[in-house]
Parts: structure tokens; C-alpha cells; sequence
């Protein structure tokens, strides 16, 4: 691991070969990945600072850490993530940010959210625009959980320092 990351293909895969599943990793100081679709459902990504995910279509992956945020943003797709953690140890890069200070997981995307577990050291933003939101684990978060869907949000166990306000507009 060291130095950023800054990746802007077409479509990112991220696999490793040889590798065993759940152990491939993308490991920098900040990582940057802008895409059509990043695929890596048995991948992970992990930053010193910031893991920082843009695509115009679909994002799947096994598990993201950093030390400050995990942003994912998809354009008119899904983002599906089995693990989502930040761990308030990086500094925070992101100043002025409607979101508050660092050690956020921010996900928004045109579609579904897909967050099985998170460990948040401060907030965990969920927003999918025209979809749902699922959570078959834990969302967790020091300090506050905000589920935003278009349709329908089914989470099976969340926990905060604070607040918890899910919105979901099923009409």
C-alpha cells in the first residue's frame, strides 16, 4: 500500500488471479475509481483516507474501508456493497461538506442500495433515488443512520450514537 489511486476506464473489474475469493484488494492512501460499472462483488478496496467510487452504472463490491469516507455515488445504476466501514483514523479531506465532518459512508444511486453491514465512525447516508434500500446485517453508526429510497427500505438491524430516520416514498 501507498500514494493514491486514481483509476478512469470504461469498466473497472476487480480481480486478482490465483487470488481466493474475498481476498482481492485495492489498497492505496486515497482511492479514486471513476467508471461505467465497478465490478467486485468478492473485492474489496481499502484507503488510508478516502475511498471515493463514481459510476454511471452499477457498483458491486465485497467490502470498502477507509480511514476518513466511503462515497460511492452511481449515476443511473445500483451500488451493492457487502461491508461498508470507516474508521475515523484518516485525515479528514473533505471540507465544508454537506454531510459534516469525516468518517461518513455516503451512498447514493439512480437505482438500489445494497448495504448488508456498515461500521460507521460517524454517519452513514443512504439515498437510492428511484429504488430501495436493503440490509440483510447490521448498519451501524456512531453517530447518525439516514435511509433515503424512492420505493420501499427493509434493513434488518440498525444501531446509532444518535439518530435513525429512514424516508421511503412508495407510492
Amino acid at each position: 500500500a501507498g500514494g493514491d489511486i486514481t483509476v478512469e476506464p470504461g469498466e473497472i473489474l476487480l480481480a486478482q488471479q490465483g487470488a481466493p475469493a474475498g481476498l482481492r484488494l485495492l489498497n492505496g492512501d486515497n482511492i479514486f475509481l471513476s467508471a461505467g460499472a465497478i465490478n467486485g462483488a468478492t473485492a474489496g478496496i481499502a484507503a488510508v483516507t478516502d475511498v471515493i467510487l463514481r459510476t454511471s452504472g452499477d457498483t458491486s463490491l465485497g467490502f470498502a474501508e477507509a480511514g476518513d469516507d466511503v462515497d460511492a455515488v452511481s449515476g443511473v445504476g445500483s451500488i451493492s456493497i457487502g461491508m461498508a466501514r470507516t474508521t475515523g483514523l484518516g485525515e479528514d479531506t473533505v471540507e465544508g461538506s454537506e454531510f459534516g465532518d469525516g468518517s461518513n459512508i455516503v451512498l447514493d444511486a439512480a437505482q438500489d442500495v445494497t448495504l448488508d453491514n456498515s461500521d460507521g465512525a460517524n454517519d452513514v447516508l443512504l439515498t437510492a433515488r428511484a429504488g430501495s434500500i436493503r440490509s440483510a446485517g447490521t448498519l451501524a453508526a456512531d453517530s447518525d443512520l439516514f435511509a433515503t429510497a424512492g420505493t420501499d427500505i427493509a434493513v434488518n438491524n440498525a444501531t446509532t450514537g444518535f439518530n435513525i430516520e429512514f424516508n421511503a416514498d412508495a407510492s
